[in-house]
């Protein structure tokens, strides 16, 4: 019996690697919005900070408070700006996921159609053995009449 060889094996390959390349794509999409937020965090818990030092201050000197004001307007748009990076990053992660999810399925149709072409090969195979066996039979019952 010849060994099963699948006609589009090359495509299947291929259909593996994107999947594989997806998944690299997606975790490092994934880890980037993570540490976009993580760095949003810290930005609000400097706002935060800020907003009680302010508290605390505003008895004191008036360039004092307007120095610590500009500041706090500065790091707030830092905040709002890193909200929106981490607002697109979502938005990308899951353009990621549904191209992983396609990769997926694109690699289980491949699979399937793999399995057919395999099943449809040993059905042959097997088919043509017992074909062969049959014939042997015959051959071997007609020689001992």
């Amino acid at each position: 019996m010849k060994p099963f060889h699948f006609q589009y094996q090359k495509i299947l390959d291929i259909k593996h690697k994107d999947v594989d390349t997806a998944k690299k794509i997606f975790s490092s999409s994934a880890k980037e919005l993570e540490d976009a937020k993580a760095v949003y965090e810290e930005y609000k818990i400097e706002e935060l900070a800020l907003q009680r030092e302010l508290a605390e201050v505003q008895s004191t000197s008036t360039f004092t408070l307007c120095n610590g004001y500009q500041y706090y307007l500065k790091l707030k748009k830092q905040r709002e700006e890193q909200l929106r990076r981490v607002r697109e990053l979502e938005k990308v992660l899951i353009i990621k996921h549904r191209e992983l999810m396609q990769a997926y399925k694109e690699e289980k149709k491949w699979d399937k159609l793999s399995e057919i072409k395999k099943e449809a090969y040993v059905f042959e195979q097997s088919k043509l053995d017992q074909e062969n066996l049959d014939e042997i039979s015959l051959r071997q019952y007609g020689m001992k009449k």
